[in-house]
């Protein structure tokens, strides 16, 4: 019986990294001609942000996405020399382009994919908070926990690569908590409502 469970589970996360993968297949973001970055984002790919970051993450381009296809051309003629990241948001994940201009020309490198904080509440007043999160660099990260008045309740910092572990909120007051997760050098913030 264990063993079909993990047969089971293994197909399913088989199966969703297959779907994931092709929405992600989906997203082109590439050098047409001198100067010249374009971005294509077909609805399937499910993302509702691109932005384009400095190195010191200054936003140099943001702009929101509907559900509909999206296409842009982006003149980088007035660029500085330097590296650039280009970010493509969905819900659940973040797809990082490195692009670096120098005095040879533009360049572009896929960084990966960053799987956002997923944060589940359950319980019978739900106050029982499952974070679940992938950290993909060696760095540590860490959460924080923070009442509706803006308040730290607690903090911690986690050395491991998969973090998956499952919050108690039965001993503070109902209502709207916000929990900070910083990995990656990114910062998210996913809010959950403790009671009934």
């Amino acid at each position: 019986m264990k063993k079909r469970k993990q047969i089971l589970m293994a197909l399913v996360l088989l199966i969703s990294g297959i779907t994931l993968g092709q929405n992600l297949n989906q997203v082109e973001v590439s050098l047409k001609v001198e100067d010249q970055l374009q971005i294509l984002i077909p609805a399937l790919a499910e993302a509702n942000q691109v932005r384009l970051l400095d190195a010191t993450n200054v936003e140099l381009y943001a702009e929101e996405l509907d559900e509909n296809d999206f296409k842009r051309n982006l003149s980088l003629a007035n660029l500085p020399l330097g590296d650039y990241r280009i970010e493509i948001e969905g819900k659940k994940r973040l797809v990082i382009q490195h692009l670096s201009k120098t005095k040879q020309g533009l360049s572009l490198a896929n960084q990966g994919v960053v799987f956002k904080p997923s944060v589940k509440a359950f319980g019978k007043n739900q106050e029982l908070v499952r974070l679940t999160f992938k950290n993909p660099t060696p760095k540590r990260s860490s959460v924080k926990v923070y009442d509706s008045s803006g308040a730290l309740v607690t903090k911690f910092r986690n050395d491991e690569n998969y973090f998956n572990k499952v919050l108690d909120f039965s001993d503070v007051p109902h209502g709207e908590y916000s929990i900070a997760v910083e990995k990656a050098g990114k910062n998210y913030i996913e809010k959950v409502y403790i009671g009934e």
